[in-house]
This record gives structure tokens, C-alpha cells and sequence, in this order.
């Protein structure tokens, strides 16, 4: 959920910058500043939104919509359509890169090495330590082609032979600038954020203007600063232009179709360019790359949000399970009004420790904060993601699950571990410590259950169902067994099953599957019966040996 509601907000937040830099643009913004903005435009999609703090509403929102029936057939309906979208647009991507990779290998093979000596005397001459390989091939316009790493420069093998020497080395001094300044990258990027955004019309404006800007920014280059004559130049894009449409007229120009398909953005406007290449003056110097540079910047500062100690990771599931929220050795006594109650979502959890000193304060981004009581500081478990804690009985510590997997014991005195038990290959949903404080147990993404030696530090026995994940573990009173609820608390998905586990040889005593109810929380209330509490809020009894999971509403004062 984390995700979707960061790359809505940054469509959101790219539509204003694309105003901006189309506003610069109409006022004659140099074209090099053009091509920056636009392309920090296409960065500002796929970097983490700034302020981070706008995600956890979002996220929050959607969690909402998504615990209501309606809305959640509407709300996943239109994220499937997004995805499934993306995923076409993926492929269609990877079938025409793998059919221009196949058509020209053989073409490759061809190219003589007195057109590669050429080649690298004008990449010498402009001052580029490597030269990309030149391929000679029928039915294409001289274009960069590749992944970055791995650029050829495509050019047609008539004209190759047909124009005249300063003309051919116009248009090859053309596409060495494009690979100095790094226009490779920005395909890369325009790639990707049309696969993730192809809904944006912003994202496909942004890839004309980026290209256009680009095509006047090389154009003005090699006539001011590599020196070609213009009529030349012209003249060889000319010749270049009168091959493609003799060969569209036969119906000979595949690779030009793949490679519109690759770049669909890539049709300009032949004349306004021959004008500018004709009457335009030189543009004003900036470094060849100042998008790229720009977009490292972007991207540099968004991964330090992304990967902040206080991340915005969407808690949604694992608060509403109750892991952090109470001190759940009081439910039994008290089972009116406690772990089933709590929303999908909740802005703060609190639980204070069973000697009363100190205080857990967990907030939306899985940010714990420790408060001593007595005199009112507070530290933070810095650079700690936790999704689920609990106390270790007549000890000041207490028990987390990380979102990167990690099970830890961490002291309330200083807020620093004390003792890393392991780690699981998912996220930890949910820990317990049973009441004498010698072991503990946890579930996590990943389906396994491990319960650990709190005094070796080691795993005493794991147990997994397969890899639906693991959503709450408790263990009874008198640490004899562990109850297991598996099943997702989001999506389409209805349905949950609860196990009942031996506390010592981990082996299944017996389970139950629960149809179109998504359980969230389990607490024994004695040591044979178990409490449940699916994520409406519902509250449930299933005896244990019998077959029947009783809703709270039919038991009698009795019961």
C-alpha cells in the first residue's frame, strides 16, 4: 500500500512541475534548461515523495477504503487495470528490444572496419575516452540503440556509401553528442516511467519535449562547436529522410517500426529543426549532461528519505493485529473492550510496561519511542522499522519484529539491543514471550514460525504452513502450546486458518480454516479455548477438539 500511494502522489506532484517547465518553455527558456526540467520532471515520478510525511495519510486512506466491500472491489479493480497495463507495456517494450537485438546481430557482424576507424577519429576529436561500436544495417536512421553499458550507434548502411564524407560525419558527430551527454540514461528513464505512469499524460508530453530538446541541443552543437557546414548537414538528414519514406513506401522498414515502438516519442518536426539548423544561433553553454546531473541529485536526495532511519513504511496490517498496541496478557481478564477493538489503522499505539516505569509509543511509520515514566525522557529505537513488540515478563526489555526480517531484544533503559535472536526471509508480523520469559515466538511474511531460547539466543524449533503469512502467535498460559493465525488481512483474499501448535515438539495438534472472515488476532483464554478477532471488528470463540468457531454474539453469560 506504501508504494501505490507513493507513486500517486508522485503523479500528483509532477503535473504542477510539468506546468512549471511548459510555462519556462513558452516564455524561451534555452533549451538546455528545457531539457533539464523535463526530465527532472520524469525523476520526480520514480523518486520518494518530499516531504515523505505525505504518504502515511495516503496510505492510510486507502487502507480505509479497502476495509469497506464496495470500495474494495472499486479500489483494487482500478489498481489491477494500472498493473495489468504496466505489465503489457513491459512487454511490448521487451518483445521490440529482443526483435532489434536479433535483426541486427548479423548486421553487426557486417560492418567493415574502415566505417569503425571512422567512427573513432570523430570520437577522438571531440574528446570522448570510449567510442560505442557503429553498426551498419538496412531500414534504420542513425540512432544510439541499447541498454547503458552497451550502446551502438545505428546507421544506414545506403547512405553510409551514398552522401559525402562531411556530411556522413555531421550525422555521426550528431550521435556521439547524444552519447556524451548521457541521452542514453534518459531513455532508460523515460522507459521506466512509462511503464509505471503510462496512464500520465504528463509523462508522455514530458518524453516529446525531452527529445525535441535534445535533438535542437545536438544540432546546434554540431554546427557551432564540431564545425559542420549547414547546407551539408541539412542535406544529409535530407537524403536520410527521402530513404525512410521510399522505404515505407515498400513496405521494407521494419526496424524503423521496432524502433518507434521503442521510442514513441521520437517524431520531430523536420521543419522546424531544418530552420534551426539553418538560421539558429548557438545555444548557451551548460554541461552536456546537466539533466542527468540533475536527476542524480534528485535521486541521491530521495533515497536518503527513502532509507531515513524514521521510514514511512505503512503499518496498516500489523497495527491492526493489536502486535504493538497492548499489553495482551490482560485480555483474558478484561475481554470487553481491548485487542479486537482496535481500527484497521490507528495513529498511535501505546502499552506500558508490567512494572508501570516505562512506555511504548509506536506511531504510523513503525517508529517506536521509549518513555520513562518517572521523569518524562524519551529515546528512539533510531534506524529500528518495528512492526510488533511485547514485554518480557519481570524485565525491563521487551521483544521486537523488524520489518527487514530481524527478531531483536531490546532494553527500555538505553533503547539499544541486547540480543539479536535471528531473522526471517519476510517481515516479522508478530512476536510473544510466554509468562516465564523463557522463550519466544514469531511469524513473519514469510509463513514460518521460529520460537526462540531467550536464553541461548538460539531457535529451538521452527514450523510453517506454507507461505501464507503469518499474522498473530500466542502462546497459552501455560506455555503448552502456541496458537497460529495465517491468512491475509488486505485484498480479495477471504479466509483464515488457525493451528494450534505443541509448545515443545512444534508438532500440529489441530487447525481450523475460517471462510470469508480475515482473522488478525488470537488470545487464549484458558489454556484449551481461544479468542479471535477478525479485522471488522468481529469476536469469535473456538473450542478447542471442537469443529465449530462460535461468534461472540451466540455465547451465553455462562460461556
Amino acid at each position: 500500500m506504501v508504494w501505490i500511494a507513493t507513486l500517486l502522489i508522485n503523479a500528483c506532484v509532477a503535473f504542477p512541475l510539468g506546468c512549471v517547465a511548459w510555462g519556462l518553455s513558452k516564455r524561451g527558456l534555452a533549451q538546455p534548461w528545457r531539457h533539464a526540467l523535463w526530465v527532472l520532471v520524469l525523476v520526480k515520478l520514480i523518486t520518494p515523495p518530499i516531504p515523505a510525511s505525505l504518504v502515511a495519510p495516503l496510505a492510510r486512506l486507502l487502507a480505509e477504503l479497502l476495509s469497506a466491500p464496495v470500495w474494495q472491489i472499486v479500489v483494487m479493480g482500478l489498481f489491477g487495470i494500472w498493473a495489468a497495463g504496466s505489465l503489457l507495456l513491459l512487454l511490448h517494450r521487451v518483445a521490440a528490444f529482443t526483435h532489434m537485438c536479433f535483426s541486427l546481430r548479423s548486421a553487426a557482424q557486417s560492418t567493415d572496419a574502415d566505417a569503425q576507424r571512422v567512427t573513432m577519429m570523430i570520437a577522438r576529436r571531440i574528446g570522448l575516452a570510449f567510442c560505442p561500436p557503429l553498426v551498419l544495417c538496412d531500414h534504420c536512421s542513425p540512432t544510439l540503440f541499447g541498454l547503458p553499458g552497451s550502446v551502438v550507434i545505428l546507421f544506414p548502411r545506403q547512405v553510409w556509401s551514398s552522401i559525402d564524407p562531411e556530411s556522413r560525419d555531421a550525422l555521426l558527430a550528431h550521435e556521439l553528442r547524444h552519447y556524451s551527454r548521457g541521452d542514453h540514461w534518459v531513455r532508460l528513464l523515460e522507459t521506466i516511467s512509462q511503464i509505471l505512469f503510462w496512464w500520465c499524460p504528463v509523462v508522455w508530453y514530458a518524453a516529446r519535449q525531452i527529445e525535441l530538446a535534445e535533438e535542437d541541443c545536438c544540432d546546434s552543437w554540431v554546427v557551432h562547436r564540431f564545425g559542420a557546414n549547414r547546407r551539408r548537414y541539412a542535406e544529409g538528414i535530407l537524403t536520410i529522410l527521402q530513404m525512410a519514406g521510399e522505404q515505407q513506401a515498400a513496405g521494407r522498414s521494419e526496424i524503423c517500426r521496432w524502433l518507434r515502438w521503442l521510442a514513441p516519442g521520437s517524431d520531430i518536426s523536420i521543419e522546424d529543426r531544418f530552420r534551426h539548423i539553418m538560421t539558429g544561433k548557438a545555444l548557451p553553454t551548460a554541461p552536456p549532461s546537466l539533466g542527468m546531473s540533475l536527476s542524480v541529485v534528485a535521486v541521491a536526495f530521495g533515497a536518503t528519505l527513502l532509507f531515513a532511519p524514521t521510514s514511512f513504511d505503512f503499518p496498516g496490517q500489523q497495527l491492526a493485529n493489536g502486535e504493538v498496541q497492548q499489553d495482551e496478557s490482560k485480555v483474558s481478564s478484561d475481554v470487553g473492550s481491548r485487542w479486537w477493538n482496535l481500527k484497521p489503522v490507528r495513529n498511535k499505539a501505546v502499552v506500558d510496561s508490567p512494572s508501570g516505569k516505562y512506555r511504548l509509543i509506536a506511531d504510523t511509520a513503525n517508529l517506536v519511542t521509549i518513555q520513562d515514566l518517572t521523569n518524562g525522557d524519551e529515546l528512539e529505537l533510531t534506524g529500528r522499522n518495528v512492526n510488533c513488540s511485547k514485554f518480557l515478563p519481570a524485565s525491563e526489555q521487551f521483544i521486537a519484529g523488524e520489518t527487514d526480517g530481524t527478531v531483536r531484544v531490546f532494553s527500555m533503559a538505553t533503547a539499544e539491543p541486547t540480543l539479536l535472536l535471528g531473522q526471517h526471509l519476510g517481515s516479522v508480523l508478530a512476536v510473544d514471550v510466554d509468562q516465564e520469559g523463557r522463550r519466544a515466538v514469531s511469524g513473519g511474511e514469510d509463513g514460518v514460525v521460529f520460537i526462540w531460547n531467550l536464553q541461548t539466543g538460539l531457535v529451538n524449533s521452527s514450523w510453517s504452513g506454507g507461505d501464507t503469512p503469518i499474522k498473530s502467535v500466542r502462546f497459552s498460559p501455560d506455555g503448552e502450546r502456541i496458537a497460529v493465525v495465517e491468512g491475509h488481512t488486505k485484498g480479495m483474499v477471504h479466509g483464515s486458518r488457525i493451528v494450534l501448535l505443541d509448545a515443545h515438539s512444534f508438532q500440529e495438534l489441530e487447525s481450523r480454516f475460517i471462510e470469508r472472515a480475515t482473522v488478525v488476532s488470537a488470545e487464549f483464554s484458558d489454556n484449551e479455548n481461544v479468542f479471535l478477532a477478525d479485522q471488522n471488528q468481529q469476536l469469535m470463540l473456538w473450542e478447542s477438539g471442537s469443529s465449530e468457531v462460535k461468534p461472540l454474539s451466540t455465547l451465553s453469560p455462562e460461556q
